[in-house]
């Protein structure tokens, strides 16, 4: 009833709620605006298979009324949301038998590949290579997430079969990666190492192309990366064999995840005296929130808690012998922690004794090595930068002398975004800076006068201004006219 495209329009956009067309509705609709495909399309059933739902359905009416007003785009988007599998697989057979170019072919695939949740189409795909070989190897790349690597997804292990029985090694390494189930990057790292028929440089070529993400979601400003680990006992095996791989491409696939500890690699690496990477295996260890209730420690964390211990006793131990090293690998531990992966730094300190030594209980012992403060500045973590602030801010001239050499970096928290608690910290390091040396002083003024006019509201300015006033009160010849003491008195009457 609505008079013209636009009032049609505003309809559409007040009737746009949840609900569920059926296709008489959308047959009407359809007809009465070709341009509310768009519509149509956010209002389709939706059929959860695993759910117990109705199996998928496709509109053929509609379909074939799209078609026939040449809207392939609607027509192929209600395809692919609303076609079972079995008609999908029949209609890519038959697409595999009918269509001789091999471009023409991987576009018409792509038009059909069935959208939603619950799909295997994975046996299909493998029949399709099986007729077509490479000719639709540019469509199965492109969709490989979808056949494989969503959470519903079937079993990869036909189309790894069919991959390594062609010798189709650039689709065997994208299928074992994006595999959803880890299980099968797992099992083919195996039959790598299992493999004695393989010679030496091609099992490590072949080693090398499976490690890397499996897959990635990216929006502005943040991005995630899914990576498989690698079981404890193939990594021992991969570590002994081929150590140079597990300091290289294999190093995100061995680290331990929230369930698993990997206690086995740990051992062997401190058994073959490997310092670098039980810090790096020591660094997933270190932001580790523990539970002290024993089911769910039991439940969610097994062996990790005993790890946690034994790594703070034996870095303790380090510490006692010999501050010096034990600075070097604690700043290696924690400059190797991921950014924006600690959270809950307060419990963490309560649940997890390697954290408490080497967060709040070694500031000391970090000022026997300069350059592992140098680093911690620079530490990607925003908690291990603030600890880099706490260390140069003690009542100490080796921390005053570090604090001068690094004051190019310290200046800078005066005017960039930080919490409350971790600027508070570096205003410590930045009025040691200036009681160690004239000129550092000269610079920490000069850039906190600039921070005091900042707009900024949660600024902490009255602790700004306590700095200011200590550096001013330590160095008296930095004052302005403006900030020297006026004693006012009666003048001396001559007689």
């Amino acid at each position: 009833a609505a008079n013209g495209p636009a009032a049609q329009a505003v309809v559409l956009e007040e009737f746009d709620e949840r609900f569920e067309l059926d296709e008489p509705t959308a047959l009407a609709l359809y007809s009465a605006n070709p341009a509310c495909s768009s519509f149509l399309l956010r209002h389709l059933p939706t059929r959860f298979t695993w759910m117990g739902s109705a199996k998928r359905e496709l509109w053929r009416i509609m379909f074939n009324t799209a078609r026939a007003a040449s809207d392939d785009q609607l027509a192929f988007a209600l395809y692919r949301r609303q076609v079972d599998l079995k008609e999908w697989r029949r209609d890519v057979l038959r697409l595999a038998d009918e269509v001789v170019d091999p471009v023409q072919l991987c576009d018409e695939l792509r038009k059909r590949h069935p959208e939603g949740w619950e799909l295997k189409p994975a046996e299909a795909v493998v029949l399709l290579l099986r007729r077509r070989g490479r000719d639709v190897m540019p469509y199965v790349r492109e969709k490989l997430s979808t056949i494989v690597g969503d959470w519903s997804s079937e079993s990869p292990a036909s189309l790894l079969r069919l991959t390594r029985e062609r010798g189709w090694w650039d689709l065997w390494v994208a299928t074992a990666r994006s595999a959803r189930d880890p299980k099968a990057f797992n099992k083919e790292v195996g039959g790598l190492l299992d493999d004695a028929k393989l010679d030496e440089q091609r099992r490590i070529e072949r080693l090398m192309a499976l490690a890397g993400v499996s897959g990635e979601w990216n929006w502005p400003g943040l991005g995630l990366a899914r990576v498989h680990s690698l079981r404890d006992d193939l990594a021992v095996r991969l570590y002994q064999r081929y150590p140079r791989l597990i300091h290289g491409p294999y190093k995100p696939h061995v680290v331990s995840n929230w369930w698993e500890a990997g206690r086995g690699l740990l051992d062997a690496a401190r058994e073959a005296g490997d310092d670098d990477l039980v810090d790096l295996l020591a660094s997933r260890f270190v932001m580790r929130v523990l539970y002290p209730t024993p089911v769910i420690s039991a439940m969610a964390q097994g062996e990790i808690p005993k790890i946690v211990e034994d790594l703070a006793r034996s870095f303790e131990t380090l510490r006692e012998r010999d501050e010096n090293a034990f600075a070097r690998r604690a700043a290696n531990i924690l400059t190797q922690v991921p950014v924006f992966t600690i959270h809950g730094y307060s419990h963490l300190l309560r649940t997890n004794v390697f954290a408490r030594l080497l967060f709040v209980r070694s500031f000391s012992a970090f000022l026997a090595a300069p350059e592992a403060v140098g680093d911690l500045v620079e530490g990607s973590e925003i908690h291990v930068q603030m600890l880099a602030y706490r260390v140069l801010a003690q009542d100490d001239d080796r921390a005053r002398v570090m604090a001068v050499d690094l004051l190019g970096i310290l200046q800078g928290t005066l005017l960039r975004p930080l919490h409350r608690k971790t600027r508070l910290a570096a205003f410590g390091a930045l009025a040691n800076a200036a009681r160690g040396d004239s000129d550092a002083a000269r610079r920490v003024l000069v850039r906190a006068r600039d921070a005091l006019r900042l707009p900024d509201k949660k600024y902490p300015k009255e602790e700004l201004v306590g700095l200011i006033g200590t550096i001013l009160h330590d160095r008296p010849e930095l004052r302005g006219p403006r900030e020297r003491p006026v004693v006012y008195g009666l003048e001396e009457t001559v007689a």
